[in-house]
């Protein structure tokens, strides 16, 4: 069903005609009036009670010869931009509602498949994550004692007796939960990554990793890390709604099934994504010294032995770079650089402030200039938001290696697992 909202720009009496595509999810927007450029936002609600609320527009009774511009709105899949308006002959022959569209790229059982796991994962961030910020909190804290009896509500294989227990339970719970919206192909890279940290421990490397550790600064800095991801994925839950159409599009494979042209995403400004994507890209610049330093010991068997080409002179060296430098040590075709896609052009156009955005098309523009040289890179708001997602990938990736080293640190030291096998999980309050 489409549920349809005619409002009129505060500023310039535009009048346009909103159709929300009613789903399982509330929908939020921001827009910008196609006349005067001035921002429009709010939100659809349809989850708890049914409720609009707009900034920047007031709710307009007006014939629909009357109406100027028409926008499509959905949060499980991209919708139709901001179009003029001629009829209601020409709308209705313009297009799929944005329900029937995702019919038609996904199919019906992956449509339900992706819109399961989507809500499982607003679940964990509306009921969850606040607990498991507070149960790191305790950690970070060294008080450990405090969270024995709230995770064995959650799991009876939590049993928690040391920092390492406690480690490994708080990651499970997190991570559980972030793979709910990540992609399999990216979670069996994850896993096979891994999976080689431990060989390359069993095969006589534990003196080089130990060194590693250390290099890296330890637990100081397995905690330090560990609280950037943590906020982080503060900030991915407190924007999530706006990731979904890219979440559904990227767990089902479809990124290129969009006419970019005609559909966009109004559930995000660009000002929030282009923030989100830095933030995301500068922490994956500071943990970038791990599938460095774990690429140096898997093919060239010395932490501190960059490829050929590098002119790295070692990893303490390597360290104290720039972070925009670090990058250029990441070699394709490395087992630990696979996982690993970003995008510098980007990145610098968004740290020099040197990038135009137009309102109407989502299109971006954004200007890198290094060295007298200057790299354009075009493309739409969808776009960028497919590289924070992808940086969401990427940051779990180098959680996981994070986490790797930090139970070999804990292990070193004598601790030992008491967490059994999880048969199960209680995700409700307790």
């Amino acid at each position: 069903m489409v549920d349809g909202r005619l409002v009129k720009c505060n500023y310039c009496g535009t009048k346009i005609l909103l159709r929300f595509q009613m789903g399982y999810f509330d929908i939020p927007f921001d827009i910008c009036c196609p006349k005067c450029k001035g921002r429009i936002n709010g939100i659809r609600k349809i989850v708890d009670e049914h409720k609009f609320e707009i900034n920047g527009a007031k709710d307009q009774e007006c014939r629909t010869e009357d109406i100027d511009f028409f926008a499509d709105f959905s949060v499980e899949l991209p919708h139709r931009k901001i179009t003029k308006y001629e009829s209601i002959n020409s709308l209705i022959s313009s297009g799929f509602s944005p329900f029937m569209m995702a019919m038609q790229i996904m199919g019906h059982d992956d449509y339900e498949k992706y819109t399961q796991q989507i809500g499982r994962f607003i679940g964990f961030k509306s009921k969850l994550f606040s607990r498991i910020s507070a149960f790191y909190s305790m950690y970070f804290n060294g008080n450990i004692e405090y969270l024995q009896s709230p995770l064995l509500n959650i799991s009876d294989a939590y049993v928690i007796k040391n920092p390492l227990d406690a480690s490994m339970a708080l990651h499970q719970l997190l991570v559980f939960q972030l793979n709910t919206i990540l992609p399999d192909i990216a979670l069996k890279e994850f896993t096979d990554c891994s999976q080689k940290i431990l060989k390359m421990v069993q095969s006589g490397s534990f003196s080089s990793i130990d060194n590693l550790i250390t290099l890296l600064g330890g637990k100081e800095y397995f905690n330090r890390e560990t609280k950037k991801i943590l906020n982080i994925t503060s900030d991915l839950c407190d924007m999530f709604e706006a990731f979904i159409p890219v979440v559904m599009l990227c767990l089902s494979d479809k990124r290129d099934s969009i006419d970019k042209n005609t559909y966009g995403i109004s559930t995000v400004s660009f000002s929030k994504l282009k923030t989100f994507y830095a933030n995301t890209y500068e922490l994956i610049l500071e943990l970038i010294d791990i599938p460095v330093a774990l690429n140096n010991l898997q093919h060239r068997g010395n932490i501190n032995e960059f490829s050929d080409n590098s002119k790295f002179k070692d990893l303490k060296s390597f360290r104290n770079l720039p972070k925009g430098k670090k990058t250029k040590a990441l070699c394709d075709g490395e087992v630990f650089t696979k996982p690993i896609h970003i995008d510098r052009n980007v990145r610098n156009a968004i740290d020099h402030f040197d990038y135009e955005y137009d309102v109407t098309s989502q299109k971006i523009m954004f200007r890198d200039k290094y060295n007298g040289k200057e790299n354009n890179v075009e493309m739409y708001l969808l776009d960028l938001a497919y590289l924070c997602y992808d940086n969401i990938i990427i940051l779990s990736y180098l959680n996981e290696l994070l986490y790797n080293l930090q139970k070999i640190d804990y292990i070193k030291d004598g601790l030992m697992p008491h967490i059994g096998p999880i048969k199960s999980l209680n995700l409700e309050e307790t």
